[in-house]
């Protein structure tokens, strides 16, 4: 990367991280008070609502956020031919939705989902006026304004208009609301720090440079959500919607920290990649230093998840939940591998291998009905040891597929994930034995829940100090060096220069 792609990739990266970790803990306690709340069938409502919204939301938006995104040159005329496309299409899903959302309750059964599914339609309309002034920011690298316009708007949907309505019994409306209100505010905050032209335009030819990229975008968006959902879908169909608000709650609480934790940096590193699409080379060496560093992220907080697995239900969600506790410890490994994969697809994306994307989400579809044909008798359990298999095997697929593309070895490739499993074995044994120790002693929940958790990030920190990601850790010592000046006037300035010389040395 170049000097100055490279100092605002990494500044993306920081503020992408603050809000994603603030958003983290808005949603964890956003979720405890609703779960207090609401019952779970409010939840296995919205979880189906999302399925189904999700069915045409990625043709609604037909890849034009990644296509402004991902393109080299983008003229005026293509900013406003997307938010033109973006526009109509947002218009005509919410009416489309509106209108068949009589259809749905004939496969689920359930006539609640019209009224609620025809309320969340105008999502619809919402996100195709807000998606380019988005897009645009991201395009440029501006994660500083989109991390505190995420953050307000979330405060605000969430936090304010979503408990209150909760509060005051408008039930599983409250949860809808909420969400639309966050994404209503980030979309009017965005336009209002990148302006562009609402004007329509109706050429042709600037339409068809942002589609060519886009269709096949919003293929690959489609079927991603086929696999993300699949599970739902049949759990709602043979189990039910109460089943399924436990399913829904124990994966989201696994998934929104590890979710975030990824996406706070794939989202930095769609525009960055695009910048550099051509160098394989440094993409080779960048998507590697990624995997080690997410790896070091994600699967030690995997192994924490199942070892404190019922300290999490029953601090996060309170009684009545026991039944998720099980589906927490086995989803943990799946979504956890599922958010390293992610980058995987990300490079398939800023290099335009779109074909390999579309295989590899058929190749997912397959081994999950076939996992979940032979597992199904498990109930609850056997979905999510489907979701756990179909990542492994799904891991394996994008290891010849990076060798193919970045022409990195494989032995290479699987070498990048030894800090996280390094890691996750130290802290694991920790955690462990922290959580005996705390169980011996009787301490309260709340109690024992941060004594796991300060020991845990203990025993993360040290282990990661001694045993750090080195491709990260190259391309940060880089970056910082032409600080060091500032850093010598800082009071802390010898303990940062001494640790990162100590890197140095290891290298």
């Amino acid at each position: 990367m170049s000097q100055n792609l490279a100092s605002k990739t990494a500044t993306g990266v920081q503020w992408s991280t603050i809000s994603t970790i603030f958003n983290a803990v808005m949603q964890l306690g956003y979720g405890a008070i609703m779960a207090r709340l609401l019952d779970p069938a409010e939840f296995g409502l919205v979880a189906i609502m999302h399925v189904v919204l999700r069915f045409v939301d990625y043709f609604a938006k037909m890849g034009m956020s990644q296509a402004i995104i991902q393109k080299k040159e983008l003229s005026n005329y293509e900013v406003r031919a997307g938010f033109t496309l973006s526009f109509f299409l947002g218009l005509f899903s919410m009416v489309l939705v509106y209108f068949l959302a009589p259809f749905v309750t004939e496969f689920f059964d359930n006539e609640r989902l019209v009224s609620v599914i025809r309320y969340a339609s105008v999502s619809f309309l919402i996100q195709g006026i807000s998606s380019t002034a988005i897009s645009l920011l991201t395009r440029e690298l501006e994660f500083k304004k989109l991390a505190i316009i995420t953050i307000v708007s979330y405060i605000i949907g969430y936090l304010c208009i979503g408990v209150t309505m909760a509060i005051y019994d408008f039930g599983v409306y409250s949860l809808i609301t909420a969400m639309m209100s966050q994404v209503l505010l980030n979309g009017i905050f965005s336009y209002a720090v990148s302006r562009h032209s609402v004007l329509f335009i109706f050429k042709k030819q600037y339409f068809m440079s942002l589609l060519s990229y886009g269709s096949k975008m919003s293929v690959i968006s489609f079927l991603d959500f086929i696999n993300l959902s699949l599970d739902k879908l049949l759990i709602e169909k043979f189990l039910g919607t109460s089943l399924l608000g436990f399913y829904d709650r124990a994966t989201q609480l696994v998934y929104l920290p590890m979710y975030n934790l990824s996406t706070s940096l794939s989202k930095v590193m769609l525009p960055s990649f695009s910048k550099i699409q051509d160098d394989l080379k440094k993409l080779g060496k960048t998507y590697q230093g990624i995997i080690s560093g997410i790896s070091a992220l994600n699967l030690p907080l995997c192994v924490f998840v199942i070892l404190t697995a019922e300290d999490i239900i029953n601090l996060f969600l309170g009684d009545g939940w026991e039944k998720s506790i099980p589906i927490l410890k086995i989803m943990a490994l799946g979504v956890s591998l599922r958010m390293i994969n992610m980058f995987a697809g990300v490079i398939c994306d800023a290099t335009a291998n779109l074909r390999i994307r579309m295989i590899n989400n058929i190749y997912q579809m397959v081994i999950l009905c076939v996992s979940f044909y032979f597992l199904m008798d498990l109930g609850l359990i056997g979905f999510a040891f489907a979701v756990v298999i179909t990542q492994i095997a799904n891991t394996i697929f994008y290891l010849f597929v990076m060798n193919s593309i970045l022409k990195v070895s494989i032995p290479s490739l699987i070498g990048a994930f030894s800090t996280g499993i390094i890691i996750s074995l130290i802290t694991g044994a920790i955690t462990y034995a922290t959580v005996s120790f705390a169980e011996y002693l009787e301490l309260p929940l709340l109690i024992k829940f941060g004594v796991e958790g300060v020991v845990f990030v203990i025993a993360f920190v040290i282990s990661l100090m001694f045993n750090p990601p080195k491709e990260v850790l190259h391309h940060l010592i880089r970056l910082v060096n032409k600080q060091d000046a500032r850093f010598e006037k800082n009071f802390m300035s010898k303990y940062y220069l001494n640790y990162k010389f100590f890197l140095e040395e290891k290298f």
